[in-house]
Formats: structure tokens, C-alpha cells, sequence
């Protein structure tokens, strides 16, 4: 993960709000940039441009998440299926109380291109990194991360649906 400046780390941290105020498709520089009280000259000297910005705000979100999951392990072994339902269930607790950012979290860069079928799985985003360190551990090695989106990634059918 990149490293940033006190300053670049306002900007991130500015960023998150934005996208929990207005949604990350509505994320204005110039008005992000005045909300971190700098021109948006200064914002665009530390990131090349929304993208860029998007893609670390996407991981530092990522990280919290992870170390909130790593923090919920802490001191245990848990199986590596106990470790995909703590993680579950820290993902689930994410989206009740913050649904914006986890709407931006799953669509951008790098984790909602992958679930997207845009990109290939790697590690480059803690989250991402440790759900497929969590799948592969449960599922084996040789885990085909193509063929689990392609199950995992749709919306199970219902029960009233299906009758199960």
C-alpha cells in the first residue's frame, strides 16, 4: 500500500466523508478540496487525479476493515471456516451501519473490478487479500477465483424463491 503525507492522509480521510455524504459517483474535487481547506491544485500535486484518489480511499477503507476482522481474531485459531464467517459477519456489520461506503467499496478499484469480472484476483487490497487468503485456505490452494465469483458473486435466489 502506498504511503501519504499528513497531508495526502487528510485528503483520504476527507475523501471517505465525502463519499459517505454524497456518494463516491457524486464526489466533487473542487468541493473535496475545499472541505480539506486547500486548492485543488494542492489535492492534485498528491493524486493524478479521481481515480487515483478513489483507489486509496478504496484501500484505506479496505485496511480498516481488515485490521476491524484481525482485531475480532485476535488471540483465537479459528478454523478457516470460522475465519470466513468472523469476516462475514464484520462485512455484514460494515454494510448495516455504512452502506455508502460499502456501495463505494464494491465498486471501485481494485475489489469491486474483481467482483465485477473486470479484473484477475491478486492481493494489491488488504480486503480482497484476505478473502482470498480465507477462501483458499478453506476451499485449498488450487481455488478457482473465476469459477467463485461466478457462484459467489450473484445473489443467492431466496428461499421463498426456491422453496428450500
Amino acid at each position: 500500500m502506498t504511503t501519504y503525507d499528513a497531508t495526502g492522509m487528510l485528503i483520504i480521510s476527507v475523501a471517505i466523508r465525502e463519499i459517505r455524504r454524497v456518494g463516491y459517483r457524486n464526489l466533487s474535487l473542487r468541493e473535496l478540496a475545499a472541505r480539506a481547506g486547500m486548492t485543488t491544485g494542492a489535492l492534485y500535486r498528491r493524486f493524478s487525479g479521481k481515480d487515483e484518489l478513489l483507489a486509496a480511499a478504496a484501500a484505506s477503507v479496505g485496511q480498516q476493515i481488515v485490521e476491524e476482522a484481525q482485531a475480532r481474531m485476535a488471540g483465537l485459531t479459528p478454523t478457516p471456516h470460522e475465519r470466513l464467517v468472523l469476516l462475514g459477519e464484520v462485512m455484514s456489520n460494515r454494510f448495516e451501519k455504512d452502506r455508502e461506503l460499502m456501495d463505494f467499496l464494491f465498486s471501485a478499484l481494485p475489489v469491486g473490478r474483481f467482483w465485477q469480472g473486470v479484473t484477475k484476483p491478486d492481493r494489491s487490497s488488504p480486503l480482497l487479500a484476505l478473502t482470498l487468503d480465507t477462501l483458499d485456505a478453506l476451499f485449498g490452494e488450487n481455488v478457482d477465483h473465476e469459477r467463485q465469483r461466478e457462484l459467489f458473486g450473484r445473489p443467492a435466489p431466496s428461499c421463498r424463491a426456491t422453496g428450500c
